[in-house]
C-alpha cells in the first residue's frame, strides 16, 4: 500500500492514494515527475496516514522542521503518532473519511501549465472542511485539543494567501 506525495509545498502538503492527472501538450496522459512515494504495512495504516498528512497538524509540523519548500520522507516519518494506540472508535471514524477526502481532492484538482504540460495538483485548501474534522480526531488522540487554537493560529500565520481562493499558480 502506497501514498504518493508532492516533493514541494507552499500552502498545503499534497499526499494522495492516486496521482493527480498530468497531460502532455497533445492531451495524452503522462507521468508526474515531482512525486515521491512511501509504503505502508496495510491499507488502514495508509488511509490513517493519508488523512493525517493532508491536514493542518502535519502542515504546521512540516513548517516547523522543514525548509518551507521541499517535502521529503523524513519530514513526515518523524511525526510523533502511534496509529496502533488509537481507539477502534477513532480509527473507524477516520477510515470512513479517507474515501471522502480522496473524492473531495479529485473534485478540487487544479492545473498549471509547465513547459507545455498540463500538470494536475489537488487543492487541499478546498478540502479543509474535511481535514479539519480528521485533524480534531488526531488532536484528541494526541492530547492536542487544548492547543488546537494555537495550531490554527500558526497555520493562519504561515499560509501566504487566502487559501479558500488559492489557485495552482499561487500554490507553486
Amino acid at each position: 500500500m502506497f501514498l504518493y506525495f508532492k516533493k514541494s509545498a507552499y500552502n498545503w502538503l499534497n499526499f494522495c492514494r492516486r496521482l493527480p492527472p498530468c497531460f502532455n501538450e497533445k492531451g495524452g496522459r503522462i507521468d508526474h515527475t515531482q512525486f515521491g512515494s512511501v509504503a505502508f504495512r496495510d491499507k488502514d495504516t495508509r488511509d490513517l496516514a493519508f488523512l493525517l498528512l493532508n491536514g493542518k497538524l502535519m502542515y504546521v509540523f512540516w513548517a516547523a522542521i522543514a525548509d518551507d519548500f521541499h517535502v521529503t520522507q523524513w519530514m513526515f516519518a518523524d511525526f510523533p503518532i502511534d496509529f496502533d494506540s488509537m481507539s477502534s472508535e477513532q480509527c473507524s471514524v477516520l477510515l470512513t473519511m479517507a474515501p471522502q477526502l480522496e473524492a473531495l481532492m479529485e473534485a478540487n484538482t487544479s492545473y498549471k501549465l509547465n513547459a507545455g504540460k498540463k500538470v494536475g495538483n489537488f487543492n487541499l485548501a478546498k478540502c479543509r472542511s474535511l481535514t479539519d474534522v480528521s485533524d480534531m480526531v488526531f488532536a484528541e488522540h494526541m492530547g492536542f485539543t487544548d492547543v488546537w487554537q494555537d495550531i490554527e493560529l500558526a497555520y493562519s500565520q504561515i499560509v501566504r494567501t487566502n487559501i479558500g481562493d488559492a489557485t495552482e499558480s499561487e500554490e507553486l
